[in-house]
């Protein structure tokens, strides 16, 4: 984990690793005071939490597509939140298709093929 007095110390490291191809980063823990300023740097494309519940869901995927960037990961699920309510919640802050490429939290019950069909049909309602 990174202190906010490290950000500016590591901003140049990271431009100079990310500089070729550009690149995603990955940080653990409530990193929120991280997230702004990675997200301004030009040579990161996207983000993924270790922990997403740590994060207000609307607010950092507002703030994650206004910086043109992606979300790659998993997005918390509320314990008795049926797949469909969901994905809605997911995709709710987007206002077309883009910046998130999501990994949902299934339960054991729920098959991948009613989760990608339940994806799409609401994907499509919304866009």
């Amino acid at each position: 984990m990174l202190a906010p007095s490290s950000i500016k110390t590591i901003v140049p490291f990271l431009q100079k690793a990310l500089a070729p191809f550009g690149g995603w980063l990955h940080f653990c823990g409530g990193g929120k005071h991280l997230l702004e300023p990675f997200l301004a740097l030009p040579e990161v494309k996207g983000v993924n939490f270790g922990n997403p519940e740590k994060y207000d869901w609307e607010k950092t995927l507002k703030q994650i597509v206004s910086a043109g960037k992606v979300y790659y990961g998993s997005v918390f699920r509320k314990e008795s939140e049926p797949l469909a309510e969901y994905f809605r919640r997911v995709l709710a802050p987007l206002k077309k298709k883009g910046n998130l490429i999501f990994c949902p939290v299934l339960r054991e019950t729920e098959s991948p093929a009613e989760a990608i069909a339940t994806w799409y049909q609401i994907q499509s309602a919304l866009f």
